[in-house]
């Protein structure tokens, strides 16, 4: 697979990065505090538990948020915006999803 994308300021690649990490701090918490649990479980424990939910959630948009900064930081606009917009729908998806629990 060529990345070589993720080197340009492009919005496509920040769109990319801003679906994938959430998943990857998702998988990470899984693996680290939930091992117990099957995937599949963890996934349910999100759906029903609201404090998990939460701190997973939680997790995942300050790493985005993190990494947006350092995106601006580096003069890498484009792909900060691309960022963004996963982030906010993500943000606005958990809040959607708390308010009717």
């Amino acid at each position: 697979m060529d990345l070589n994308f993720l080197k340009k300021d492009s919005r496509i690649a920040g769109i990319i990065i801003g679906i994938l990490l959430p998943v990857v701090v998702v998988l990470a918490q899984h693996k680290l505090k939930f091992d117990a649990f099957t995937l599949q479980q963890f996934i349910h424990l999100l759906a029903t538990e609201p404090l998990l939910l939460t701190s997973t959630s939680t997790l995942a948009l300050i790493a985005n948020g993190l990494l947006f900064g350092v995106l601006v930081q580096f003069k890498k606009l484009r792909m900060a915006t691309g960022l963004f917009i996963p982030t906010f729908i993500f943000g606005v998806v958990v809040l959607i999803i708390k308010l009717r629990n």
